[in-house]
């Protein structure tokens, strides 16, 4: 197979672009970003890989979320261990079901099985979403959804929040869990079609945003987008050269869904590169040991999507950047190196402290 074969070009820009395309956003509770005058451009869940005149690369989304791994792990336990008790009723619902409540708890207790297999393959099979591309030079945005390559024209692009009521949680009460997404808006389409037809990115798919820093992330994308340094702060460049245990401890792991990316190199520097540690933290990874496990196993046998490489143009040093960027030196990743052993060492302790408590928790309900 030729390498065109399976793509098309696209005549606006004569840039490349597969056949197929990922499929269309299919958004619940939407609301556009109207006002963001209140609003100061801020990015502190996530991580730039490059940042320049040209083109930036934006990674927000957890390749490993650990209340997922937790869930899923949880959910194994319950199946494994309820097995032997669950079956036999099944079987005898099989066999003499009668009651329409009896078909309905069949159904449900034949369901679970396939529930838990979607929630794994979607969180470790499928492929996990690729980096975003911002190109101010070609105006396009380039990242992926649902396991395929997408791109959209900046010029048609339209923020929207995807806001959903979560009831309960740790906090009790009523919350919204608010998501940046951006549509590209076609206007053959009826604004009611828009939702359902129109292409889009999830730009924060998988880290829960309140509306006021997806309007602050929003507007850290336009003002790069259209050329408006002076409003934007100094970003910190994450490298990409380091090794894989420092990218999975300090980028990738359970220890940065709680830590503020941008700041994090900033307070390696104040502390000589030893992390913060809370005790909140600490605890929730004793209780959710197994998952963090399966959750850095996650981390590293994931697939994630790739992009075709002429979507990335090469960097040129040479060419001087019209943002406040900060890129990382050699004493800086000597810092994270340092750090990145210092949560493999934490992370190990709580691990470990955790499967020792599951293990006695399991013994006296099972034995």
């Amino acid at each position: 197979m030729s390498p065109t074969q399976d793509k098309a070009v696209n005549p606006a820009n004569a840039m490349v672009f597969p056949k197929k395309r990922a499929n269309p956003l299919s958004l619940s509770g939407r609301r556009q970003i109207t006002q963001t005058a209140d609003a100061q451009p801020k990015l502190d869940q996530g991580l730039i890989l490059r940042m320049d005149s040209e083109v930036m690369v934006m990674e927000v989304n957890v390749q490993g979320g650990l209340s997922a791994s937790f869930i899923l792990v949880f959910l194994l336990l319950v199946a494994i261990f309820s097995a032997p008790f669950i079956l036999p009723e099944w079987i005898k619902l099989i066999l003499n079901s009668t009651s329409i409540f009896d078909q309905a708890a069949l159904g449900v207790a034949l369901a679970a099985p396939g529930f838990i297999f979607f929630l794994f393959y979607k969180t470790t099979i499928s492929p996990a979403p690729s980096p975003i591309i911002f190109n101010r030079k070609q105006g396009m945005i380039y990242g992926s959804h649902n396991g395929r390559p997408q791109w959209l024209e900046w010029k048609k692009v339209r923020p929207y929040l995807s806001e959903a009521a979560v009831t309960g949680g740790a906090y009790g009460g009523t919350h919204h869990n608010a998501q940046l997404v951006l549509v590209e808006w076609d206007e053959q389409l009826a604004e009611q079609e828009i939702f359902k037809k129109a292409n889009g990115l999830l730009v924060s798919s998988s880290i829960v945003y309140g509306w006021k820093t997806c309007y602050e992330l929003w507007e850290f994308i336009r003002c790069y987008m259209e050329g408006q340094a002076e409003a934007l702060p100094e970003v910190e460049v994450s490298p990409t050269d380091e090794s894989r245990l420092t990218t999975l401890m300090l980028d990738d792991g359970p220890f940065w869904e709680f830590t503020e990316r941008q700041g994090l190199i900033q307070q390696l520097r104040d502390r000589q590169g030893k992390p913060r540690f809370g005790l909140g933290l600490s605890c929730l990874l004793v209780f959710m040991a197994p998952g963090v496990i399966f959750n850095l196993l996650r981390s590293l046998l994931r697939p994630r999507v790739k992009l075709p490489a002429e979507w990335l143009p090469p960097a040129d040093p040479t060419q001087p950047s019209l943002f406040k960027v900060r890129q990382p030196d050699a004493q800086d990743k000597v810092l994270r190196a340092k750090a990145a052993r210092y949560i493999a060492c934490w992370q190990l302790g709580c691990v470990g402290l955790g499967i020792a408590i599951w293990i006695k928790v399991i013994h006296l309900i099972a034995f």
